[in-house]
């Protein structure tokens, strides 16, 4: 009977607390009316749906995908680290974790532990940079990003070593250079050869 009287009191104007329990006091007087109205007050519908939030309201849940590459934070700093990366990667996600958490696993060779257990505040998606260009007829490309150290493995036949390296380059030249005047000598030798056969 009394939360009958309470909604009935709050149902005049959709009041909140205080005007309600003025409301009930001219005519009744109830033990604990505070708590009584309260939880009347909560279970409104109408007050429920026109007391929505407005703007912005929250987002769905997009955990980041198995297989998919990762940076996760540096978490221990100490002197001499200042300038390391904030970052190391890349990682591929192992296992997703409930509450946010991923299990992840290194790939390729960087500074950074093989497996580790890490929550989505303190990663980032890996983004790289691959700068693909042509000389001398061979494809060599470089992999570089400003906060992540390290390289994936590559599809094309140069590993990556090679190909960021310019002792790697000079030496590719100098093969080359020695290929070619193996075969200028062996030229001339066969030249020789029918010379020589041409006059006997």
């Amino acid at each position: 009977m009394q939360t009958e009287i309470i909604k009935r009191a709050h149902d005049k104007g959709h009041f909140a607390v205080a005007k309600t329990e003025q409301i009930i006091t001219l005519d009744y007087y109830f033990a604990k009316l505070t708590s009584k109205v309260q939880n009347v007050l909560a279970n409104c519908v109408h007050c429920i749906l026109v007391n929505r939030k407005r703007g912005k309201q929250e987002g769905f849940l997009n955990p980041i995908p198995k297989g998919e590459l990762v940076a996760i934070k540096r978490t221990q700093f100490g002197t001499g680290l200042k300038l390391r990366p904030k970052f190391y990667g890349p990682y591929g996600i192992k296992t997703v974790k409930p509450h946010d958490r991923y299990e992840v696993e290194k790939v390729g060779q960087h500074e950074g532990p093989h497996l580790t257990s890490t929550a989505v505040d303190f990663m980032k998606r890996f983004a790289y940079n691959i700068l693909i260009f042509f000389r001398c007829g061979q494809l060599i490309f470089r992999m570089d990003d400003c906060e992540v150290e390290g390289a994936i493995a590559s599809p094309l036949s140069i590993s990556p070593e090679r190909a960021m390296s310019r002792t790697g380059e000079r030496e590719r030249r100098r093969k080359e250079h020695q290929n070619s005047t193996e075969s200028v000598g062996t030229a001339r030798e066969a030249d020789a050869h029918r010379q020589s056969s041409n006059n006997s």
